[in-house]
């Protein structure tokens, strides 16, 4: 996943949630300004959200209109540290309920940037509040809180301050650079998913013999481009239906009670929509989870209808079966027969050898997940 992108959807979502906190201060200020001490003799409160509001709507306008621009995040930043200094000086320093709003942007900066830059916020914001602070005590700048603190207070409570900063700059660094590793991580999960897929896709695509896959109810999963040309049904109008309602013959499941039956192999004839009569030749596979739980069925087939000989081939018969005669000796059966016998073999080598990758994929899609 590109950084930037990344960085674009975290602020993104900040400046909703910065909008939405901005809105609740001036809930608060305005409804029940008995909460804060000194709340209701500050002329500047109002003005300032106001400003602020602003300030969030024109970081919003320019991060939809230059989404490119990598200055957004330390203008972002830069503005609320600004505008949270202002907000606690004008309600009290010290005595301001609204010193925990630095925190907020000390785990700004943790997500947005290094571990560096957010021990640099949290350096930043610690020293505009000592600042402001000491030139209040003083009297370098109006005092704006109600009871003058002792020094030794002060100190304790400024100490107190710059080791909370730090301390949420670094849990907050750490946490931010464990997810961006585990998403590193998953992300190169995600491109080798992706490569296996579309190199499975590619193997079952390219079999000469049709593949279908579906549930344990007969509803159709998969239908590679040889089946599609063979049935003369595109995938998209099968996807879902039942393979039942497709042809009863094809569902081979309830022909046979005893599961070991379903390596046989069935020939039917088969009604394109077309019109056309087309011989195929059917086998089926169980589709087995990582748990060796049954939880689908694939089924090869072959069109055999060029090699078809006039007299009428024997069903339900296994793939390697000689012909036997009337005494129940093998017999050596006709040239003919044996010749399109050898050639369906040699067209399901095809079929196995995709099976067989279809399997492999499920099997290192479950080492891949686990």
């Amino acid at each position: 996943m590109d950084k930037s992108f990344a960085t674009r959807e975290w602020l993104e979502w900040l400046t909703r949630v910065r909008l939405l906190t901005i809105t609740l201060i001036l809930t608060i200020g305005v409804v029940w300004p008995q909460y804060i001490p000194g709340f209701s003799s500050n002329r500047f409160f109002l003005p300032l959200i106001i400003f602020w509001i602003t300030l969030g709507v024109l970081h919003l306008i320019l991060l939809r209109g230059v989404p490119q621009a990598r200055w957004h995040g330390g203008s972002q930043v830069a503005g609320d540290v600004v505008m949270i200094s202002l907000l606690v000086y004008s309600t009290g320093l010290q005595e301001s309920y609204f010193i925990s709003l630095y925190l907020l942007v000390i785990i700004v900066a943790s997500i947005l940037f290094s571990r560096r830059i957010a021990f640099l916020a949290a350096a930043t914001c610690f020293l505009l509040l000592a600042v402001m602070t000491v030139m209040a005590y003083a009297e370098k700048i109006p005092r704006t809180f109600s009871s003058l603190p002792t020094t030794e207070s002060l100190r304790t409570w400024l100490v107190m301050n710059l080791l909370g900063f730090l301390a949420v700059a670094y849990l907050a660094s750490l946490l931010a650079q464990s997810l961006r590793k585990k998403g590193v991580e998953l992300e190169e999960k995600r491109e080798e998913l992706l490569s296996l897929q579309d190199f499975t896709e590619d193997i079952i695509h390219s079999m000469r013999g049709g593949l279908i896959t579906t549930d344990l109810g007969g509803r159709i999963l998969l239908l590679n481009r040889a089946g599609e040309e063979i049935l003369g049904h595109r995938f998209a109008e099968l996807r879902g239906r039942r393979l039942q309602e497709l042809n009863d013959d094809f569902w081979l499941p309830d022909q046979y009670e005893d599961s070991e039956r379903l390596s046989l192999r069935k020939e039917i004839d088969f009604l394109t929509p077309s019109g056309q009569v087309r011989y195929l030749g059917i086998s089926i596979s169980p589709l087995r989870s990582r748990d060796s739980e049954r939880n689908g069925y694939v089924f090869n087939f072959q069109d055999l209808t060029d090699l078809r000989t006039g007299a009428p081939v024997r069903r339900d018969r296994p793939r390697n079966s000689a012909a036997f005669d009337g005494r129940g000796r093998c017999g050596q059966g006709t040239g003919a027969s044996r010749t399109a016998r050898r050639r369906r073999e040699a067209s399901c080598q095809y079929c196995e050898q995709g099976i067989r990758a279809a399997q492999q994929y499920h099997h290192r899609l479950s080492q891949l997940f686990s």
